[in-house]
């Protein structure tokens, strides 16, 4: 990615994808005083980098041709240009009172310009301050189009125009709690369709599809390889028949049945609002409908009506409302905020027809954060259709403040509203970035224990386990705060990029990380999947008063090809809490780090290229470090590193300042770190390295030498970040695993004695000595470097039926006296530990005779028993020496593993180092 400066681009190590403000308030240039700098065209933007940041004073013309009048489009419109016809989307941080035929000028510095999902977009800039209206009722006439036309991408982002176009679906345009994708096809060549993506705040999504050929008017659009239209407006549907819902306030009204649900996100929707006294008015603020008579330090008498559209309450069992709102400072919320119910309202003053005051329960706020719901019955008014209206008042001695999120009447006692926008738990595509700038968006959190939670709270995702200010309590907390599932596929690096601010007193090692799944299933208890630390240590960046949010970087390179979920876990205890902010989160293509690798070190500095094969020795680790990695992490070097263990450092050391510090012979008390060097004789501190050694990772397990004082004096390679731990050169950030370190003596053994078969099936070419053969279902073994060979029947968040064979190459055991196989295997997740053992899912035989490429049932074979099983999830166990029957040691024989999976069952297995030899 860049930044552009005059005449020249510069490096951006981050995109972030940033919503609405919260409760904060900032100065903003007046929007008259923009400097316009270098001017640039859409189609000069195009031409840029995905990830370009506009980094001097900039500003690009344009016709707004869509906005979020209708519903339809939130916190965004699209601009194009009238002589090229080029488009771009505007994706603002907060809603906006641009409007389509609006000439703009749009000032660009700081401005983000990306390709999201395929569509071109300017990101991250707010509408009041950075878009200068220059005239009104500009409009651009829509380009005709065809369905063609916009399949091969012609008009991207522009606006266009179908004729002759017919929706394949019936029903509405949307859904009640979420986006319709309606399909439209061509009459005149049905091969030929794309999808009409709605949202269920648009003023129309409730209408009916009309029926038969038309024309229509729209947005074209792409979401990755989804090509789709954004309607503007129901008036720019014409179908014979067809009445829109929607639209301007001079159309006829609609009667909505039930359920019927309104969001106050980026407009009122199908309510309306009348003022009867008082100059404040309602508003659409923070996302929500607000109302306050509060203005300027000083209460004003007020008494104002939000008030829906017609509702059909006829032929329904019950009718009930559900409210989410948030209510502050009232002297009496019971008389200041009222729900009334007319059957009489058309238009105008309220007060000159009759409505009916429907009891409610209020509670008051505490935050602008918190919202709480009030559920009302409405079955008195069943058989009639009515409206429903928000009365607010106040005096001039004292005006509270209302907000409302949402509204939602429903059939029945009272459900709890659709879910707003970004729902979440639906798949994600890099760049996947989410800011918790007003809500959590396509995060969920989970509460494990304790009484704070994840909140939105000074524009970030915040959360503390300390309550009470100074002098308050800690409590004891596990609080999870979980990304949708995003894929890491089509590119050589990955990583996620931490925007976070953080201080205080941590009440352990590791209170806050930052963690990996491959089998989260969404919603679930965190505790059901497998999780591995990126992050397993993130540090204080904040001091006094000040809270200074910087970004920290980790590797998803061990995650290519595969569906993640990504997790910040919080833990505190009642002797200490951190307090924790994060701004946003970002998965995104890249190497951890970004930069250019430093240059190997100079003479004298140390030996090695950093390499597996040809590890740095500590001089060259400690010459490579990079010794401001807060500040600088594009200057991050991951690199192997081998040396001698010596020593660890004292428990309870936070900075090691002296020799001393560190304890060079046992006992030890420490198993979080080991002390390694050139010598295996010194005890000088400035000669050696600082590794960490990763909680529940192997490498601490095996490693340390507070349970394996024996490691002290031998050789240790392993792969990790170069800087600073304990205030020395250090290495950090090991992902842990078996892979990333070698222990002296802790390799596996050569087989001794007559060897017929020894792959590890770590590499590609051992992985390829083997036959995969698929009798049923879609899923196969596959190859990884980490795992060795890995079959599982689970895909897309659904376990498939499947009977999939690894077969070994040809063996020779004509003359073999008694060979038996021995291997490593490993399953998981934790909750389909059990899944197929005893039905026998994961089975080992020998075949005779196979003829590669055909069905293994084919052949002769016996199966090899007393295979020992794993019960520890991704635990590897040992098979055991199993005998190889004497009825099939022949000239051609192989051993196969076979897998089986049911639909909705089915767990992953994991087989690696493959022997064949004669029994000692």
């Amino acid at each position: 990615m860049k930044r552009i400066v005059k005449n020249s681009f510069l490096l951006l190590a981050l995109m972030g994808l940033l919503f609405s403000s919260c409760k904060k308030e900032y100065d903003r240039p007046p929007i008259n005083v923009l400097p316009v700098g270098e001017v640039y065209t859409i189609e000069n933007i195009l031409n840029m980098e995905s990830g370009t940041v506009f980094n001097e004073d900039a500003s690009v013309y344009g016709i707004i041709t869509a906005d979020e009048k209708s519903g339809n489009l939130y916190k965004a419109a699209f601009l194009q240009d009238r002589a090229s016809g080029k488009a771009i989307e505007l994706y603002l941080n907060a809603t906006s009172g641009v409007r389509i035929g609006d000439s703009v000028r749009v000032y660009l510095k700081d401005v983000t310009y990306a390709l999201y999902n395929g569509l071109p977009q300017l990101s991250n800039f707010e509408a009041d301050g950075h878009i200068v209206i220059l005239a009104n009722d500009k409009p651009i006439e829509p380009a005709e189009a065809t369905i063609a036309d916009v399949l091969a991408g012609k008009y991207l982002g522009g606006l266009v125009k179908l004729k002759n176009v017919m929706f394949t679906d019936e029903g509405t345009f949307a859904d009640p709690t979420g986006y319709g994708n309606r399909t439209l096809v061509d009459p005149n060549d049905l091969s030929k369709s794309v999808i009409v993506r709605t949202s269920n705040y648009a003023n129309f999504a409730k209408d009916y599809l009309p029926k038969g050929p038309g024309n229509l008017v729209a947005i074209a659009a792409v979401y990755n390889q989804t090509w789709q239209l954004y309607i503007r407006s129901a008036k720019e549907l014409e179908f014979e028949g067809y009445n829109p819902g929607g639209g301007d306030d001079d159309d006829e009204e609609q009667v909505h049945n039930l359920p019927y649900f309104q969001s106050f996100a980026s407009n009122f929707g199908t309510y309306s609002t009348y003022d009867v006294m008082g100059a404040q008015k309602w508003v659409i603020d923070y996302s929500t409908a607000k109302m306050t008579g509060f203005e300027n330090s000083v209460n004003y008498a007020n008494e104002d009506w939000l008030i829906s559209a017609p509702v059909n309450l006829v032929g329904v069992n019950g009718a009930s409302l559900t409210m989410s709102y948030i209510a502050r400072y009232f002297s009496n919320l019971d008389n200041d905020i009222t729900i009334q119910v007319s059957s009489e309202y058309v238009s105008g003053n309220p007060n000159e027809v009759v409505w009916k005051q429907v009891p409610a329960s209020w509670v008051s706020g505490s935050d602008w954060n918190t919202f709480a719901q009030t559920t009302l019955d409405l079955s008195e008014f069943v058989g009639d259709t009515v409206r429903v209206a928000v009365r607010y008042v106040s005096t001039d001695a004292k005006a509270g403040t209302i907000e409302v999120q949402s509204m939602a009447l429903q059939e029945g006692n009272g459900p709890t509203p659709p879910p707003g926008p970004n729902p979440g738990g639906e798949v994600q595509n890099m760049p996947y970035s989410q800011s918790f700038a007003s809500e959590f968006g396509t995060y969920i959190t989970k509460n494990v224990l304790g009484p704070q939670t994840w909140t939105i709270k000074y524009e970030s995702a915040w959360i503390s386990g300390h309550e009470g200010g100074s002098g308050g309590t800690d409590n004891d907390n596990e609080d999870w705060l979980i990304s949708s599932p995003v894929k890491i596929e089509g590119v050589e690096h990955a990583k996620v990029v931490l925007n976070y601010a953080a201080k205080y007193n941590a009440p352990m090692a590791g209170d806050v990380k930052l963690l990996v799944s491959t089998d989260y299933v969404w919603d679930a208890d965190p505790g059901t999947a497998y999780w591995t630390p990126v992050m397993d240590e993130i540090e204080n960046n904040s001091t006094g008063n000040a809270w200074t949010f910087t970004d920290k970087e980790a590797s998803l390179d061990q995650f290519i090809g595969q569906t993640v979920t990504v997790a910040v876990k919080f833990l505190s205890t009642s002797n200490g809490s951190r307090t924790f902010e994060i701004k946003n989160i970002t998965v995104q293509e890249g190497q951890a780090g970004g930069g250019p690798t430093p240059p190997p070190p100079g003479p004298g500095e140390g030996e090695g290229s950093g390499t597996f094969d040809d590890p740095y020795n500590v001089a060259a680790g400690i010459g490579n470090q990079n010794p401001d990695h807060q500040n600088h992490p594009e200057n991050t070097v991951m690199a192997w590193v081998r040396g001698y263990i010596v020593g660890a450092v004292i428990n309870g050391t936070s900075s090691v300042s002296s020799n001393g510090d560190v304890l060079w012979n046992g006992p030890f008390d420490s198993a979080t770190n080991v002390v390694i060097a050139d010598d295996p004789n010194c005890h000088e501190i400035t000669q050696c390295l600082f590794v960490n050694l990763p909680a529940g990772k192997p490498l601490r397990t095996d490693v340390n030498l507070k349970d394996h004082p024996e490691n002290l004096g031998k050789l240790l390679a392993v792969y990790g970040n170069l800087r600073t731990y304990f205030g020395q050169a250090g290495l950090r950030d090991s992902n842990g695993q078996y892979e990333d370190f070698v222990l002296e003596g802790s390799e596996p053994p050569t087989p001794t004695g007559t060897v017929y078969l020894n792959e590890t099936l770590l590499t590609e070419n051992s992985f390829g000595a083997f036959i995969t053969y698929s009798t049923e279902g879609e899923q196969e073994w596959r190859f990884d470097n980490r795992y060795g060979a890995v079959m599982s029947g689970y895909a897309d968040d659904v376990s498939y039926a499947n009977e999939d064979w690894l077969i070994s190459p040809s063996l020779d055991l004509s003359n073999a006296t008694n060979p038996v196989l021995v291997f490593d295997h490993a399953r998981g997740p934790e909750q389909s530990m059990g899944v197929g053992v005893e039905e026998g899912y994961y089975t080992v035989w020998v075949l005779g005779d196979y003829g590669p490429g055909n069905d293994p049932v084919q052949y002769p074979k016996a199966e090899i028993t007393g295979v020992n099983h794993p019960t520890v999830k991704w635990q590897y166990v040992s098979s055991g020496e199993l005998p190889i029957p004497m009825n099939l040691r022949g000239a051609d024989m192989r051993i196969a593993f076979k897998y089986i999976s049911a639909d909705g069952a089915s767990a992953t297995w994991e087989i690696k180092n493959v022997i064949v030899k004669e029994k000692e």
